[in-house]
């Protein structure tokens, strides 16, 4: 799944853009459709790069999960929150009109 984002807006005068790139790796696994039709799935999120372009002072950022280090610069809340994503399996239900419904965190996801 790609997210794309581009911001344009003017401060104190001066034009300022910005934008961002999420890039997330999901596996999707189909474990069985029940009567109502209903689709028991696990999803994994295998892998999340993130980069982020912003003016000065702000840093840009390029974060991978697939990278031991994080990248300088970085927010400390953000690799947090993608590295206890990456590798987690979601236990989740899909209707027939592609509705998710009881979502289930596994607890290697939640934040520290």
């Amino acid at each position: 799944m790609t997210q794309k984002t581009a911001m344009k807006m003017e401060l104190m005068g001066k034009p300022v853009e910005s934008s961002y790139t999420q890039v997330t790796d999901i596996t999707w696994e189909v474990k069985g459709v029940v009567k109502d039709g209903n689709a028991e799935m696990v999803q994994t999120i295998d892998r999340v790069r993130f980069q982020m372009m912003a003016p000065a002072p702000a840093p840009s950022v390029d974060f991978d999960s697939a990278k031991a280090e994080d990248a300088p610069g970085t927010p400390e809340l953000m690799t947090k929150l993608f590295r206890s994503m990456a590798g987690s399996p979601f236990t989740v239900k899909m209707t027939p009109r592609g509705e998710l419904r009881d979502l289930t965190v596994p607890a290697k996801s939640e934040m520290q």
